[in-house]
């Protein structure tokens, strides 16, 4: 699973508003075109750390505690507020277009200049007396502190004048998953929506390695022709789209979530949102079908897998309503089942004990 490449289909997913960044003053009135948002750092570390533990990679597991009992030992996150959200924002500028603010939960702001510093970055000020940071690949950016987060930018004016109320800019349902993503399209210009469909379009196929890498490989068969569509659908009918994920340690669950809030005029959507309720279970043999992996290795890999009755398939549901609910939740063993289809069936793989699941929760 390329990791990477789904941190940078999400920044493709909100530069795609603000490719085009203009540096005139921000209105001093203004409502997000997105918010991307991640629950905190030691939730969002929790998360990650169950899911490399589900998929097998220690690698990536020892990675994580090593990084954790040296920040515990040497205060090398000293500055970070922990417990706080963190994300980004899409905000409409004076030329009609977005600028993209990242906000990084703090406890001071001497204390965080100090963190920056431990990790190699430099911090200065341009000839206005504005701070800005050095980033590697990203060159400099601009900082600013308000309201108990370091505020970043492209350009310091993407910085002044009054900033998002962080209290007020992360929705309620945010703040109860480990990462959310909501894209306001009814308050994008038609030309943005555009350019954030053809980005979006973009990432996904870099996502996917831009050419078909395994035979049946579902992402080449099935995933970015049903994107475009929906990604189409949804610029042209949709009001408001929002992403939810979360991983439950306590249960060995994860699931994904997209809210979609229809236009009145939307016709299809009204439809679907006065059909019943709708299930699907795709059992695990499907998975395996679809990379191209013979009924033999499926078997080995669902024997090293799956311990439990109900483990061994994805659940998916699409509700009607106010909003259109279309959810799809696994269990932590199909990422297990992944691994064991990657290894052709061979290795081990056991379901956490519940002393096991209360230290990858960082307890």
């Amino acid at each position: 699973m390329r990791y990477s490449r789904w941190i940078g289909l999400a920044c493709c997913w909100f530069l795609a508003g603000s490719m085009a960044l203009g540096h005139e003053p921000l209105p001093a009135v203004r409502a997000p075109w997105a918010v991307m948002t991640g629950k905190s750092v030691i939730e969002v570390r929790a998360g990650l750390r169950y899911v490399y533990q589900r998929l097998g990679r220690k690698d990536l597991v020892a990675a994580l505690d090593s990084a954790a009992v040296t920040n515990l030992v040497t205060g090398n996150l000293k500055g970070l507020d922990l417990t706080k959200p963190l994300g980004c924002v899409v905000m409409p500028n004076a030329s009609g277009v977005g600028s993209l603010l990242t906000f990084v939960p703090i406890t001071d702001a001497d204390a965080f200049r100090g963190f920056l510093s431990r990790h190699g970055l430099t911090i200065s000020k341009d000839a206005q007396g504005n701070e800005q940071v050095t980033v590697p690949l990203l060159g400099t950016v601009a900082l600013r502190f308000d309201q108990k987060y370091a505020w970043f930018a492209f350009n310091a004016v993407e910085l002044t004048g009054p900033l998002p109320n962080v209290a007020t800019l992360v929705p309620a349902s945010h703040r109860e998953v480990l990462l959310a993503a909501s894209i306001y399209l009814d308050r994008i210009p038609a030309d943005q929506r555009q350019v954030w469909q053809t980005r979006t379009e973009q990432g996904m196929r870099w996502l996917s390695g831009g050419a078909p890498q395994e035979k049946g490989q579902l992402t080449e068969v099935l995933g970015l022709p049903m994107a475009g569509l929906l990604l189409h659908r949804l610029a042209q009918d949709a009001r408001e789209l929002t992403l939810l994920a979360q991983v439950d340690t306590r249960t060995d669950r994860l699931w994904a979530k997209a809210l979609v809030t229809p236009r009145p005029e939307a016709a299809w959507m009204q439809k679907l949102q006065t059909q019943p309720p709708q299930r699907y279970d795709v059992p695990a043999t499907w998975w395996a079908k679809l990379r191209g992996k013979s009924d033999e290795v499926a078997a080995k890999s669902a024997a090293i897998a799956f311990q439990h009755e109900g483990e061994d398939k994805l659940i998916l549901t699409m509700t009607g309503g106010p909003q259109l609910e279309l959810k799809a939740e696994l269990s932590g063993a199909m990422l297990a089942y992944h691994t064991a289809l990657t290894n052709e069936g061979q290795g081990e793989q056991k379901r956490p004990t519940r002393r096991e699941r209360r230290r990858l929760q960082g307890r």
